[in-house]
């Protein structure tokens, strides 16, 4: 077995003996190295088989919007390292659903004979208002800052990610956004630790 083969039996065991991370920080310069000819059963892997994870965390602003399709709103996200094109999956009925039961509210808050309290019709519409602002995704405008949990595929020749969960990130507080920073640090000084150096 020459050297090349021998490496390519180690880094089999390797990436065989990790095990699966549900969720993984990943910044998008190594979204862009992943090889997605190698992942089964929905499992990819990173960092030279160190790292095997089925959903990847990312905190990203929003570049630009595409034409969105039947079925999804179109992005380009930047997080500071590389610029890659999401993909969310529209929920237009949920969302539908949701402005009905708004509308119903409105409509037992006017009635004379309601029984429901201003005090509750008031949370009921917070959370409905709430709901459809994380439902409806085709309203982010450029510069909005979001952390996306995703899978990447392939689009035309080059890896994007596919949102599962999208949450905006709204405010002034940089919280969320330094709580993903921590957390992804400490995930990637743990997977330096796990590779070895090359000579």
């Amino acid at each position: 077995m020459d050297a090349k083969e021998q490496k390519n039996v180690s880094k089999e065991k390797q990436v065989n003996s990790s095990p699966t991370i549900k969720y993984f920080p990943i910044l998008l310069c190594d979204v862009k190295r992943l090889n997605l000819s190698e992942n089964a059963q929905c499992v990819y892997t990173a960092f030279d088989g160190t790292v095997k994870f089925k959903f990847c965390i990312v905190y990203a602003r929003i570049l630009r919007s595409y034409t969105p399709n039947k079925l999804c709103d179109n992005y380009l996200i930047d997080d500071g390292t590389a610029v890659i094109r999401l993909g969310i999956v529209r929920r237009k009925e949920a969302v539908e659903a949701t402005s009905n039961m708004k509308n119903e509210l409105q409509a037992l808050k006017e009635s004379t004979t309601s029984e429901i309290t201003p005090n509750i019709a008031e949370s009921l519409e917070r959370i409905l208002d709430k709901t459809i602002q994380l439902l409806d995704t085709s309203q982010y405008q450029l510069g909005t800052k979001l952390i996306i949990c995703g899978t990447p595929q392939m689009y035309r020749g080059n890896i994007e990610l596919k949102a599962h969960t999208v949450h905006e990130d709204v405010g002034l507080s940089r919280n969320l956004e330094i709580a993903f920073k921590d957390h992804l640090i400490e995930w990637y000084n743990k997977t330096k630790l796990k590779q070895k150096p090359t000579t």
